[in-house]
């Protein structure tokens, strides 16, 4: 917040009015504009959430001073453009977009918000209708958000355990409610090969995820079952 408030403050004609020419440019480090004005306007920023706006499910007093200064709570009542990066996941932006909105009062659209696998949107044209595997987070959270985000054809560690409990065997077979939707269908993986293997979030059963992708990465034509190869067969 004291930054955004400096930056601000120089923006306001009386303060501009004070420096001496070339002491604005000197002082806002923004390249050759030497408007502050033009920097406020022509710049974006970009915020961790974790310890910086929030720790757990506490609000920062300093983060959400400096949410409500970029979205125009300041003397020139303007808008900064920001967004809010996070390596964690699990959740759609949307839910998250809400949460950090509840604990901070400010209102943050889902498009403000970057997740761990926000970036896999990329890939949707690539692997739309192409069968991953979707690694990481709560039982089928992440497969259900891989498919709200354009990949239709989606499995997870589980669904391939619950079709051979040899692939992992210090579990409890997965029941019905923990597979994903497509692995409920108890898919037949020795005929279904996989395009790409995909790490949406940290694993919350990392032996057994670890070595589900292993076996498709090694297979041959990373079809499960199938021999393995000493070399990746598909993309990570």
């Amino acid at each position: 917040p004291q930054l955004l408030r400096r930056h601000l403050h120089l923006c306001t004609p009386a303060a501009q009015e004070r420096l001496q020419p070339g002491e604005l440019a000197l002082r806002m480090s923004a390249g050759d504009d030497n408007s502050a004005c033009d920097w406020q306007l022509q710049t974006a920023v970009a915020l961790d959430i974790d310890g910086v706006l929030v720790r757990g499910k506490r609000a920062l007093d300093e983060g959400r001073r400096a949410l409500q200064m970029l979205s125009g709570n300041n003397r020139l009542r303007r808008r900064i453009p920001f967004v809010l990066l996070t390596n964690g996941g699990g959740v759609s932006e949307a839910d998250k977009a809400a949460d950090i909105s509840r604990l901070l009062g400010v209102e943050i659209r889902p498009e403000q918000v970057v997740l761990a696998h926000s970036p896999m949107r990329a890939l949707t044209s690539k692997y739309a209708q192409k069968h991953v595997l979707v690694v990481g987070g709560k039982q089928s959270r992440c497969a259900d958000i891989a498919q709200a985000y354009g990949f239709g054809n989606v499995s997870t560690p589980n669904d391939v355990v619950a079709w051979n409990p040899s692939a992992w065997p210090f579990m409890q077979p997965p029941t019905a409610d923990q597979l994903s939707g497509q692995g409920a269908k108890r898919r037949d993986y020795a005929n279904d090969p996989f395009h790409a293997v995909m790490v949406f979030h940290d694993s919350f059963d990392f032996g057994r995820d670890l070595q589900v992708a292993t076996d498709v990465l090694r297979s041959a034509n990373a079809t499960l079952g199938s021999e393995f190869v000493n070399r990746q067969t598909v993309p990570l």
